[in-house]
C-alpha cells in the first residue's frame, strides 16, 4: 500500500514537471506572436493614415490645382495647400512627406505645372511614411522597416486659378516698427497655434497683401480692416486701384498700438482684412497676435556710507552694500547714512507701489521725500536717512518694496549691513570732519587723540567747509595715521 501512495507522488510531480517546461518553450514564441501582431497592427494603422492622408491631399488639390507646398506664402500658406492637407490628416503620425503632386491631362499625360491643370484633369498626389518595426526579429529581418505609400486621384474642379476671376488675400503680422511681418497663428508640430507675441503699448506692423489670381480683371475693388481705416496714399500703404489686372499685387502695411488686456495676463487679439470686387465674393485674411498685460518693473537697492553724499564725503552715494565702523570713548557714536534706491525698469507703470523698512518709518525730509505710490517707465525714487551705532555688532536692515501690478509677482528686498567693533588702542577712530571749518575739523581731529601735525588743509578760506577727507570716517587706524582734507 505506500508504494502504490509513492508511485502515484512521483507520477504527480513529473506530470507538473513536464507542465513547466512545456510552458517555459511555449512563452517565447507566445511573446513573439503577440509583439509582430502588435507591430502589424501599428503597420496597418499608420498605411490607413497615409492612405487617408493621399485622399485629402488629392480632394483638397482638385479645388485648388496649385497649391502643392506653402512655397508661395500669398496664395497657398499653411493650411491652404496639399502638403499640409495631408500632414494634417495624418496628424497621428509624423513624418509623413508627400513626394509627388501632379496633373494628369485627359490623355494621361503629365502637365508640365500644376498652372496648366485644367477642369477634368486627374489631380495625383501621393503620400509616403517609413515604417520601423518595434519587434527586434522583425526589425533585424527587415533593417529600417518599411515604406508605406498610398496614391489618391481626385478629378479637377477648378482651374489653376481658384476660380476664374479670382483673388487672393493674405494677412501678416509683427511687434515692432522695423520688424517682418509673419503668418500668425502657425501650428507646430503638433498642430498646436503659435502666435506672434509682444506686450500691450507696443506697436503691431501689419501687412495686407492682395493679389489677382484670376484669369481677369476685377474692378469695383475695395478693402476694409476692423483695425482701423486704412492710411490710403502713405508710404508704406498706396492708394488702392479701382481695377486689378491679372496677377497684379496690391500691399498696405501699417501699424496699430497694442490694446490693453483688460487685467487679463494675455489676450488673442484678431483683426480681419476683407477684400471685394464686383467679380467675385469678398475674401477675408486674419492675423491673430498674442498681448500679454503690460507689467510694471520694480527694482530696489539699499546702500550705505559713512557720509550724506557717499564716497569720500562728495559724492556720488556709492554702491557699498556692507561697512565696517569702529568706535571709542573719545568718538562713543558712529553716524552712519543710508541711501534707498526704487525705481521702474518695465515698460508700463508700476502701480500700488509700497516701500517698508527694518531700520523703522521712514522721515518724510528734503533727503527722503515721501514713498510713491507709483512709478513711470524709467523712473525712480531715493531717500537718504541717517541712523547711530554705538553698540558693537553686526546690523543688516532690509529695504522691501511691493507694487499692485508686477510680472511676476512678489516682493523685492535689498539689505545693507553695518559691522561695528570696538576700536582699542593703540589704535584710534578717524572722525567725521565733512561740514566743519578748519578749526572746527583740527578741534574734533585732536579730540579723537590724533596729532594736530597729522591733518593737512588744503584750498579755500578758513571758514570753508571741509568736503572731503582721504581716509574714511569711523575706520580703526593706528595713532600715527596721517589724513588730508579738501574744502
Amino acid at each position: 500500500m505506500f508504494g502504490r501512495f509513492v508511485r502515484r507522488f512521483i507520477g504527480r510531480r513529473r506530470s507538473r514537471g513536464q507542465s513547466m517546461v512545456e510552458f517555459a518553450l511555449v512563452l517565447p514564441l507566445f511573446l513573439f506572436v503577440l509583439a509582430m501582431t502588435a507591430d502589424f497592427g501599428r503597420l496597418f494603422y499608420s498605411y490607413v493614415a497615409v492612405a487617408n492622408g493621399a485622399k485629402e491631399g488629392a480632394m483638397y488639390g482638385s479645388r485648388n490645382p496649385i497649391c502643392a507646398t506653402n512655397a508661395d506664402p500669398t496664395t497657398c500658406p499653411d493650411p491652404n495647400n496639399v502638403t499640409y492637407r495631408v500632414q494634417n490628416e495624418a496628424s497621428n503620425i509624423s513624418g509623413i512627406a508627400v513626394p509627388l503632386v501632379e496633373c494628369l491631362a485627359p490623355d494621361g499625360t503629365v502637365r508640365s505645372q500644376l498652372t496648366q491643370c485644367a477642369p477634368n484633369d486627374t489631380y495625383v498626389v501621393q503620400a509616403s511614411y517609413q515604417f520601423t518595426f518595434l519587434t527586434p526579429i522583425l526589425s533585424s529581418v527587415l533593417g529600417n522597416g518599411l515604406t508605406l505609400r498610398a496614391q489618391s486621384e481626385a478629378t479637377v474642379l477648378n482651374t489653376a486659378f481658384d476660380p476664374t476671376p479670382g483673388a487672393s488675400i493674405t494677412k501678416y503680422a509683427c511687434f515692432g516698427t522695423n520688424c517682418t511681418p509673419a503668418v500668425t497663428p502657425l501650428l507646430d508640430s503638433n498642430n498646436n497655434p503659435t502666435y506672434v507675441a509682444g506686450q500691450a503699448g507696443d506697436t503691431i506692423t501689419y501687412q495686407i497683401t492682395v493679389k489677382n489670381i484670376g484669369g481677369s480683371f476685377l474692378t469695383g475693388v475695395s478693402v476694409t480692416d476692423t483695425n482701423l481705416n486704412l492710411p490710403f496714399g502713405s508710404a508704406t500703404c498706396p492708394s488702392l486701384p479701382s481695377t486689378m489686372s491679372v496677377n497684379t499685387v496690391w500691399q498696405c502695411t501699417y501699424t496699430k498700438t497694442a490694446p490693453n488686456t483688460n487685467g487679463q495676463p494675455t489676450l488673442l487679439y484678431t483683426n480681419t482684412a476683407t477684400f471685394t470686387a464686383n467679380e467675385i465674393q469678398p475674401r477675408q485674411a486674419v492675423a491673430t497676435v498674442q498681448i500679454d498685460a503690460a507689467a510694471g518693473g520694480l527694482s530696489v537697492a539699499k546702500y550705505v556710507s559713512p557720509y550724506k553724499l557717499g564716497g569720500s564725503g562728495s559724492g556720488p552715494f556709492g554702491t557699498a552694500g556692507t561697512m565696517d565702523v569702529g568706535v571709542n570713548t573719545a568718538i562713543p557714536t558712529a553716524t552712519v547714512w543710508y541711501e534707498i534706491v526704487v525705481s521702474n525698469p518695465g515698460t508700463a507703470t508700476t502701480l500700488g507701489i509700497t516701500v517698508d523698512d527694518s531700520n523703522g518709518t521712514l522721515p518724510v525730509t528734503t533727503d527722503c521725500p515721501a514713498a510713491p505710490t507709483s512709478l513711470a517707465a524709467g523712473a525712480s525714487w531715493t531717500c537718504k536717512y541717517s541712523k547711530q551705532w554705538s553698540l558693537a555688532g553686526s546690523y543688516t536692515n532690509t529695504v522691501t518694496a511691493d507694487a499692485s501690478n508686477l510680472l511676476p509677482a512678489g516682493a523685492r528686498t535689498a539689505t545693507a549691513t553695518v559691522n561695528v567693533s570696538g576700536c582699542a588702542l593703540p589704535n584710534l577712530v578717524i572722525p567725521k570732519l565733512i561740514g566743519l571749518d578748519r578749526n572746527g575739523a583740527q578741534s574734533a581731529w585732536s579730540a579723537a587723540g590724533f596729532s594736530p601735525s597729522n591733518l593737512t588743509t588744503w584750498g579755500g578760506a578758513p571758514s570753508a567747509t571741509v568736503a572731503s577727507q582721504n581716509v574714511q570716517a569711523y575706520s580703526c587706524v593706528p595713532a600715527s595715521t596721517t589724513m588730508t582734507v579738501s574744502r
